[in-house]
């Protein structure tokens, strides 16, 4: 397990997103099956789903705001970052944008409120602040986008 995670990581770094995502899910599928995590903490766990649902994202970048299933799976890899590293502030982040992007649904809300988790931890995360001045544009509150993206 652990030279698929080595192997995952790499590709991740590397950009090679589609061999980081099969190498990443050989991980995490040996972590559910057998087990095999007992050796690795909460936060080493939740960093391998949050590389998987982030290497799913880079390959199929508008597929993912487009097909529910794909949307889906990183959705589910994001929140189980989340369930395994409440703190993990680049999860909160990314389920932002993921739901701020979506297209066959609203979830602006969700969106939303992810972004406010993240500024609340740092309220000066220039991704964040872009983010959620785009939301505020694309609702129309206009002062709001404006306030978002100048600071």
């Amino acid at each position: 397990m652990e030279e698929f995670i080595i192997q995952g990581k790499e590709a991740f770094k590397l950009r090679k997103f589609e061999k980081a995502f099969e190498w990443l899910s050989k991980a995490i599928g040996l972590l559910e099956s057998e087990k095999a995590g007992q050796w690795m903490n909460a936060e080493d766990i939740a960093e391998l789903y949050l590389l998987r649902g982030s290497a799913l994202l880079a390959q199929n970048e508008r597929e993912a705001y487009e097909n529910p299933d794909i949307f889906n799976q990183i959705l589910d890899d994001y929140e189980q970052t989340l369930e395994l590293d409440e703190n993990q502030i680049e999860a909160y982040g990314l389920r932002g944008r993921l739901y701020l992007n979506c297209q066959f649904t609203s979830y602006k809300e969700e969106a939303r409120k992810d972004f406010q988790e993240v500024l609340r931890r740092d309220p000066m995360h220039m991704d964040t602040l872009n983010a959620m001045g785009q939301l505020f544009y694309e609702q129309g509150e206009y002062p709001k986008a404006i306030y978002y993206l100048n600071l």
